[in-house]
């Protein structure tokens, strides 16, 4: 019996993956039909969510999740890297009303010319943007800063205070380690920078003003890294918050993990954690297990 389970998973493991990874969810289009939040422009805290073209309705459900989640109503500001059409706009203007779109190349005119650096990574690099994009966005005010493939299924007791109290700043950590720009984190390494080495950048909060456009310049200077490169973000960050003396949010509650990416594993408990990043390899988790358990919180159980 062993053996044959073993046969078994060798052969549809991968199958049963490209399967729930590439199959439709038309549950995903239920978003749409939600009732609508409407963004408080005039708010002490921003949730400020950067998304793909191609993950926009992801996108949604993340924005959707977290404010439903937490008691006090955000600005809402959608970063949208690539193209967006007038239809989508529209889509999103009536489940979010008042809320910004922005496409995320927008950011690169309110880089001054004095950032040399980061402008002309953010040019070219996804990641870069990333890196300016929250810095910018709380010089004004506290900002909550998702990734597309978040949901929150509980509320957040820590990020709560600290939008109420308008201090703190917070990170979630990797149960696999920080994935970053090796030629960077060697630097951080030979200059004895403190980093956080399991940091994951899909979810942060920041106070007004902490994040400073001038202490991301430095690191992506060329002598230290590929400002090309993937992870530059997640990298530069590590750093950066560490010396902000971020907090973690607890791990086991604000999950960054590669649980369940195959059939026969075990995945987390649902009910018992605030929030989860859905990272590639999982992605399909989101659709499979996670956006049923918003819904239900909603008081709509929809069946895939």
């Amino acid at each position: 019996m062993p053996l044959i389970k073993a046969i078994q998973k060798k052969l549809f493991t991968r199958l049963i993956w490209y399967w729930e990874r590439q199959r439709p969810y038309p549950l995903l289009n239920k978003i749409w039909e939600q009732s609508p939040l409407e963004s408080d422009l005039n708010s002490s805290w921003k949730l400020v969510l950067l998304s793909t073209e191609e993950t926009i309705v992801e996108a949604m459900w993340s924005a959707y999740s977290i404010i439903t989640s937490i008691r006090s109503r955000p600005e809402i500001v959608f970063y949208i890297d690539g193209r967006i059409d007038e239809e989508e706009k529209r889509k999103i203007s009536k489940l979010f009303p008042h809320a910004k779109i922005k496409l995320s190349h927008e950011i690169i005119d309110q880089i001054p010319e004095q950032y040399l650096f980061l402008k002309k990574a953010a040019q070219t690099n996804s990641s870069a943007r990333k890196l300016a994009i929250p810095a910018i966005e709380s010089e004004d005010r506290a900002v909550l800063y998702s990734d597309s493939d978040i949901l929150f299924f509980k509320r957040p007791v820590e990020l709560e205070e600290s939008i109420r109290t308008g201090n703190g700043v917070w990170h979630v950590n990797a149960y696999e380690g920080i994935r970053g720009d090796v030629r960077l984190l060697n630097v951080f390494r030979e200059t004895n920078t403190p980093f956080l080495d399991q940091y994951n950048s899909g979810l942060f909060f920041l106070s007004k003003g902490k994040l400073q456009l001038d202490q991301i310049e430095p690191w992506l200077n060329p002598k230290n890294c590929d400002p090309n490169a993937w992870f530059i973000d997640q990298t530069v960050l590590a750093a950066l918050l560490k010396a902000l003396d971020s907090k973690l949010l607890p791990m086991e509650e604000y999950v960054v993990s590669c649980n369940r990416q195959f059939y026969f594993q075990k995945d987390h408990d649902y009910s018992k954690i605030v929030m989860r990043h859905f990272m590639g390899p999982v992605r399909h988790l989101m659709y499979l297990k996670g956006i049923p358990v918003v819904l239900k919180n909603l008081g709509k159980n929809h069946v895939l």
